[in-house]
């Protein structure tokens, strides 16, 4: 799998969809306090993504039955690829950006 963010929108790519779909148990989500985040454009997500260097204590979890359902309600586009695609995606020099552009995402 590989994730990102193409002009603010987060993505991910999956090269095996019927591999994802059997190991997709869902997961936790955990709420965190926001006091002690704060962002740099500079790393991985840029603009979307915070980050604390001090440890945090959960506020709250909700439990997820499936990580998919839950990316396309948080309007995560998924990509499910053939494994050619998705080696050029982690190959390409914009880091896949432009293939992403023109891939059409998964809808239920």
């Amino acid at each position: 799998m590989q994730s990102g963010a193409v002009d603010g929108e987060l993505y991910i790519i999956i090269s095996d969809e019927e591999h994802f779909r059997g190991l997709d148990r869902g997961g936790i989500v955990y709420s965190l306090p926001g006091d002690t985040f704060d962002n740099d454009p500079k790393k991985g997500l840029r603009e979307l993504e915070w980050t604390s260097d001090k440890s945090v204590v959960p506020l709250d979890k909700e439990i997820v039955p499936s990580a998919l359902n839950d990316m396309l309600e948080y309007d995560v586009r998924v990509y499910f690829v053939s494994k050619e695609i998705y080696q050029d995606t982690l190959k390409a020099p914009d880091h896949g950006k432009s293939i992403v552009k023109a891939l059409t995402p998964y809808k239920r």
